[in-house]
């Protein structure tokens, strides 16, 4: 019973590290348009959970980027995975976001006296 269970491990330890790639979406848009839309949707979030604190106004992200940029979130989701798998490319994706919103909060930030 031992060894069924040490090789169902060892198999699944295995199988476990197998390069896991997601499909490729039917509707495939390209990083630089999947980068923009997951910057967009920070912005809104962001701005949303602000607003929601003061005026109980919710921002509905996904109806804004399928207006903005013709895409449902079904699509969104399935280029998110898809491009995620690539974890460092992924990584230095999320990292151009984060440099983007830095810089537009310092651009926003109200002067201080």
């Amino acid at each position: 019973m031992k060894k069924v269970l040490f090789f169902n491990l060892i198999f699944l330890v295995l199988l476990s590290c197998e390069k896991n790639t997601a499909p490729k979406p039917e509707k495939l848009i390209t990083e630089a348009e999947l980068e923009e839309v997951l910057y967009e949707m920070a912005i809104l979030q962001g701005a949303e959970s602000q607003l929601r604190t003061t005026d109980n106004v919710l921002i509905d992200t996904y109806a804004y980027i399928q207006n903005r940029f013709g895409l449902d979130s079904l699509t969104i989701v399935q280029n998110n995975m898809y491009y995620s798998h690539d974890y460092k490319n992924y990584e230095k994706m999320n990292e151009r976001i984060v440099k983007r919103l830095k810089k537009l909060q310092e651009t926003t930030k109200p002067d201080e006296e």
